[in-house]
């Protein structure tokens, strides 16, 4: 499956339905494999750079911060599996979900109802997707350089939100078998009072046997 249902989106960070219970779950279409973290135990913390922008005086303030993420246990959602991932940043705590089916990867927030993002796998250059109010393509495979060490083959993935008086984009940096290692938020919506460019960087991962 090339494209996704349309379907009524929203928010989350992570949510996989039907997979292995081993540290990545491959993904195989055309001879090519991708592979995704899956496991319980497995973390992710990562470095944050939120700016704050206010849209009508183009006044500006930066916010720092730190997540640790962590799959934290499993579930059924709609009867499907599906990872519970534990987002712990400074100040609070949010529960997210990530659900495999098929080639589809979702990713919901923690009523595991509003789709924030999701992927098609294997991820390949030049492919395109839909989900409700936004489209996907991948955009470049290239090397990236993080505090976390250097990855090779990163898969880009450009997100464009379909809303009124909205323009830019997001984009999420993938590496097989580590999963996601960098994050960029850059849509400006021009009659909302503040807006957000936002900047996740992988300090540290650890990915459970």
């Amino acid at each position: 499956m090339r494209k996704l249902p349309i379907i009524c989106i929203a928010l989350a960070f992570v949510v996989f339905g039907v997979y292995c219970d081993q540290n990545v779950n491959p993904i195989s279409t055309n001879h090519k494999t991708f592979q995704f973290p899956l496991t319980v135990g497995s973390s992710w913390k990562y470095s944050i750079i939120d700016t704050v922008v206010h849209t009508y005086t183009g006044e500006k303030e930066i916010d720092l911060d730190t997540v640790q993420v962590t799959i934290v246990d499993s579930t059924v959602i709609n009867g499907k599996k599906a990872t519970i991932w534990e987002y712990k940043f400074k100040a609070k705590t949010d529960t997210l979900f990530a659900q495999l089916s098929g080639d589809t990867l979702l990713f919901y927030d923690a009523d595991a109802k509003y789709k924030k993002f999701g992927f098609i796998l294997p991820l390949e250059l030049g492919e395109e997707w839909q989900l409700p109010a936004k489209d996907y393509k991948v955009v470049a495979v290239r090397d990236l350089q993080l505090p976390a060490g250097l990855f090779k083959n990163v898969f880009v993935v450009r997100e464009m939100e379909r809303q009124g008086n909205a323009y830019g984009f997001n984009e999420y940096f993938v590496k097989s078998d580590v999963g996601i290692i960098k994050y960029r938020y850059g849509t400006f919506v021009t009659l909302a009072e503040i807006n957000h460019k936002t900047k996740w960087e992988l300090l540290s991962y650890r990915i459970a046997n």
